[in-house]
């Protein structure tokens, strides 16, 4: 990320420890609450299929158009 300015990492903990002051919760719902234009990314999803169902219905309810989401799983859910 540090080769590509258009390239931000930002770690998300489902449980975060104790004293943990970066983002927290579910990586799609720590994403919708954080980046208020989700127009201007794409997003890359893997995992389970339930995850990304979920991930998939949020991200389009917060305006993320369709063309910008892409994971493995949508082609089969």
């Amino acid at each position: 990320a540090g080769d590509y300015p258009q390239v931000r990492y930002q770690p998300v903990l489902g449980e975060a420890p104790q004293g943990w002051h970066g983002l927290g919760g579910r990586v799609h719902e720590a994403l919708i609450r954080h980046e208020p234009q989700l127009a201007g990314c794409d997003i890359y999803v893997a995992g389970p299929f339930d995850m990304a169902a979920a991930a998939r219905t949020a991200l389009f309810a917060a305006g993320l158009p369709a063309s910008q989401l892409f994971g493995d799983a949508y082609a089969f859910i």
